[in-house]
Order: structure tokens, then sequence, then C-alpha cells
């Protein structure tokens, strides 16, 4: 008397049952790691939004710069000048400079940076003595003027 099919192929049914399941698991792993890393990376962008648009830190700042008057360009002319960058100029750059440098980590990528900041990243480029001071390897700036350098116009 022969066993029924099934039977007489348990073995390999079985292997395939586990290889399916498998299979099954890791693309579900695979997708949830993925939506995971993209949440965790929208998260790190909405607080970077926050610190830098909605907390009062950069407001001086960003006005001067956006001030595209003489008036502006005289006051961005102070920030910089002797005996040295005031206080809210450096935290501004060194804002711009950790973003850059998360950037070449790879933690933020180019075109989030650039969607977020890109505006004022390209004031801080046409801000002549505000990007003189950038590109003097003196004030340590270089991942925010490699980032610069690299910035789309």
């Amino acid at each position: 008397m022969n066993a029924p099919w099934y039977l007489q192929h348990w073995t390999g049914l079985k292997d395939v049952a586990t290889l399916t399941v498998i299979t099954v698991s890791a693309c579900v792993g695979l997708f949830t790691y993925i939506r995971s890393v993209r949440t965790r990376r929208a998260e790190s962008l909405i607080a970077l939004h926050k610190s830098f648009f909605v907390d009062g830190t950069y407001t001086v700042v960003r006005e001067s710069l956006d001030d595209d008057s003489e008036k502006g360009e005289a006051a961005r002319e102070a920030m910089v000048a002797a005996p040295g960058p005031g206080p809210d100029l450096i935290n501004f750059l060194n804002f711009f400079e950790l973003v850059a440098y998360f950037e070449t980590l790879g933690a933020y990528q180019q075109k989030d940076v650039e969607a977020l900041l890109g505006y004022y990243l390209r004031l801080l480029k046409r801000s002549g003595s505000v990007y003189r001071y950038i590109c003097d390897q003196q004030n340590d700036f270089e991942h925010l003027n490699a980032l610069l350098a690299k910035l789309s116009t």
C-alpha cells in the first residue's frame, strides 16, 4: 500500500512552506524598516525646521540676510567686521555647519537640506561679506563651504 502523495513528499512541502514563510517575513521586516527610517528622517527634518524657523534663535540673522537693501548689506558687513562676528551670526553659521556635516554623513539628503534651507543657503552664498567669512579656512566652516559649493543656484 502506497502512502498518499502529500505524505511521500512531506519533507519537500515542509521546506517550501518554511521558505515561503521566511521570504514573506523578510519582506515585511524590510518594508517596516524602510518605513521606520523614513519616519525618523521626517521627524528629524521637522525638528530641524522647528529649531530654525519656529524658535526665535536665528531671527535677527535671517532678517538681515533677507534684507536686499544697502542697509541690509551694511548690517551683514557689521556682523562680520572686526573684532569679529557676533554670537548671533556664529550661532547661525554653526547651525548650518552642523546641517552640512550631517549631510556629508548621510543623515540628511542634499535634496532635503535644499528643500528646507536652500533659500537661506543661497542668501549666505550671495552675501559677499558673510560668504567670504565662511570661505576663510581659519573660521572652520569647511562643511558649510562644501555644501554651498554643491548648492544649485
